[in-house]
């Protein structure tokens, strides 16, 4: 799978934190000498707008300073200029939405993704990890449902999954 694409698809769509799954999963690909700025930048991007999405100002505001930073000479540019505006307004993220991501100067959306035959759950298991239980959840707390794209489908308490004919009907 395309962890570029996918956390690409995921923010374009308004899932920011599942976005930053992927993101990650294609950053920590790399070896720790050769990661690449521009990825952590877009991880960052999305922990950002999320947290500024959910309240937590000083979250968002070191995340997009630093994220901001990390995009510079990547070529995004109006995501890191949002970012530089999120930083001094983290308010913002409620009042508008950040641009949309592109790859090799593309847009993607859910409905560009493929995914291999043997892999129809290839979205879904970078949103929650093996074993289906979301981040945050535990014996006490009541897990939290995974990202909410158009075309999946529930399958148990928290795991959601994409077929390729949601992708391509």
């Amino acid at each position: 799978m395309d962890h570029l694409r996918a956390g690409t698809a995921l923010f374009n769509a308004g899932h920011y934190l599942a976005a930053h799954e992927p993101w990650e999963k294609r950053w920590l690909q790399d070896p720790r000498d050769a990661r690449e700025d521009c990825i952590q930048g877009l991880v960052q991007a999305s922990a950002a707008t999320h947290k500024a999405r959910t309240g937590n100002w000083s979250g968002a505001v070191g995340l997009a300073e630093s994220g901001a930073a990390y995009l510079d000479d990547c070529g995004h540019d109006d995501i890191r200029a949002w970012l530089r505006r999120l930083a001094g307004d983290p308010e913002l993220a409620e009042r508008e939405r950040p641009p949309p991501v592109a790859v090799d100067g593309e847009g993607v959306t859910v409905a560009d993704l493929t995914f291999p035959a043997d892999e129809p759950a290839g979205v879904a298991d970078a949103v929650v990890p093996a074993g289906g239980v979301a981040r945050g959840a535990g014996p006490h707390r009541r897990p939290r449902p995974a990202a909410r794209v158009p075309g999946w489908r529930r399958r148990g308490a928290v795991r959601r999954e994409l077929t390729q004919q949601d992708v391509h009907p």
